[in-house]
């Protein structure tokens, strides 16, 4: 009976299950998974990583950054922003006087002095200085604006405006509307019973660049009179204008010609330069 008990327990032990070979590794040191803090109550959550920072409220500010300046000495300031060469900053711009109205002495024709000042005792007053104007509210509202009257012997007449804005934009609106009005001017005439207004012929008049100018010219005969030419001249330079006009016989051609016989371009297109430069003197 021993025998058979001891060999049942030899049975037995050499059966069991291995245990340690099937157990699992023992748990190795080391920080668990990774988890979500906000998963976690508080007294689970990880502890975090310390550092010169760590123990500093959140409401008060750091060492470092109170001793740190707004913006590093070693930083250069942004550089301003040039203009805009499509917004050009508005420069103070002296008001235009008499002395920017043309001379006498500017207006060309035959000869040099061929035109006069009209004297303050004839000067026009309200009068239009063109019939292509029917109204001088064309100028819309100018800073400036100033007028000199000329004859010519006694053949002609003529008339010089000018004028300046706040603006170049305001002058160069001004200076399109009148060159519309005096493009716009036979059909005008006919209404006020002239007799046959011919078209108006635009030249342009070659000046420095920046100072734009033209020259119209039209014929046209009131009942009873003459046939007239009326030669106007446009400049514009910033925000300065310039208008001139000349009003002779249709027949007057005198001015084709200097005394010394030599051909000549027409009078308001030798005019314009020596007049634009007064204008932005």
């Amino acid at each position: 009976m021993i025998a058979i008990a001891v060999l049942g327990v030899v049975f037995v032990l050499v059966n069991r299950p291995e245990a340690a070979t099937t157990a699992a590794p023992p748990a190795q040191a080391g920080p668990p998974p990774a988890t979500h803090l906000g998963r976690v109550p508080a007294s689970q959550a990880e502890t975090p990583i310390e550092n010169e920072h760590s123990h500093v409220p959140d409401d008060e500010p750091t060492e470092d950054e109170t001793s740190r300046p707004k913006q590093s000495p070693s930083r250069s300031p942004k550089p301003t922003r040039p203009p805009s060469p499509t917004e050009p900053a508005q420069e103070a711009r002296p008001a235009i006087t008499e002395g920017n109205l043309p001379a006498a002495t500017d207006l060309a024709w035959r000869a040099t002095g061929d035109w006069q000042e009209r004297a303050a005792a004839e000067e026009s007053g309200d009068e239009l200085p063109s019939v292509c104007l029917p109204s001088v509210t064309v100028l819309a509202n100018p800073a400036h604006l100033f007028r000199r009257d000329y004859t010519l012997a006694a053949s002609g007449h003529g008339t010089a405006l000018i004028a300046d804005y706040a603006s170049d934009a305001e002058a160069e609106e001004v200076y399109a509307e009148l060159g519309r009005s005096i493009r716009d001017c036979p059909r005008m005439l006919r209404r006020q019973g002239y007799l046959q207004p011919s078209p108006v012929a635009a030249r342009p008049v070659p000046l420095p660049e920046g100072v734009v100018a033209e020259h119209l010219r039209l014929e046209y005969q009131e009942r009873q009179s003459r046939p007239t030419t009326e030669s106007i001249g446009l400049v514009r330079a910033g925000n300065r204008l310039l208008m001139v006009s000349m009003v002779t016989p249709a027949a007057d051609t005198s001015w084709a010609k200097d005394p010394a016989g030599q051909a000549q371009d027409h009078p308001m297109m030798r005019t314009l330069p020596v007049a634009a430069g007064r204008l932005i003197a």
